[in-house]
């Protein structure tokens, strides 16, 4: 198999050669005897260390000339922009749940201060006549404080329901401080790191290269010992 040293093919080359160097070793492939190395390098009789050192050689060139290219670069900042916007939509359904259960259980959220809907005097009564309620639906608008990644505003549009009996609506109502927890961050922080490696485009354009990358160059690295010993 031949590699294009060319921009637009430079991703495909360091998967695809990442991709064979990882099988070789389930494979249980055998570099004996002359031939060609990956269509660019003839070669004869390589002993096992020689060979594992060109291979890691090719890879790191090949990693090399696609980590500074410009669509790479592009490809990196995306991430971070696709990063802030799963963070951000992770954020609000931690503040969704959080009113949603403050009004049906009739407490206060955990991370909404000085919430006041809850004393709203319609949902007081229909608690009252009715019990809580059977179906909240909330729709949120949140702004972060600039600068900081934890705090901010949220507003909520509700739609509260008493086993069809009452109903209350409330739309651009007001606006309520949010401040999460420590847990709480750590868990949006994981939740997003996990959505952007496991389902984002930026994740597949950018994150899984690198990764096979990274374990290919430790599987290079793993037959040098191996082969040297």
């Amino acid at each position: 198999m031949e590699f294009d040293d060319l921009s637009n093919k430079l991703r495909r080359n360091v998967v695809v050669l990442s991709f064979l160097i990882l099988i070789s070793t389930p494979l249980h492939a055998q570099f004996l005897g002359s031939g060609s190395l990956l269509g660019l390098l003839a070669y004869t009789k390589v002993d096992g260390s020689i060979f594992w050192l060109l291979i890691s050689g090719v890879l790191i060139y090949m990693y090399l000339r696609y980590w500074f290219d410009k669509e790479t670069q592009k490809q990196k900042s995306e991430l971070d922009v696709e990063f802030e916007l799963i963070k951000t939509k992770i954020s609000e359904l931690f503040l969704e749940w959080d009113i949603k259960q403050s009004l049906k259980k009739n407490k206060e959220p955990n991370w909404v201060l000085n919430y006041e809907d809850l004393t709203i005097p319609e949902i007081a009564s229909n608690n009252k006549k009715w019990g809580l309620p059977s179906t909240v639906r909330v729709e949120l608008s949140v702004d972060q404080e600039q600068g900081k990644l934890w705090n901010g505003w949220v507003l909520a549009d509700l739609e509260i329901e008493w086993n069809k009996k009452g109903f209350y609506t409330k739309h651009r109502g007001n606006r309520y401080q949010f401040i999460f927890s420590d847990w709480i961050k750590k868990l949006i922080w994981c939740l997003t790191i996990f959505k952007t490696v496991v389902f984002s485009k930026s994740g597949i354009d950018f994150l899984f290269p690198n990764l096979i990358a990274a374990i290919a160059l430790i599987s290079c690295l793993f037959h040098i010992f191996v082969t040297l010993k």
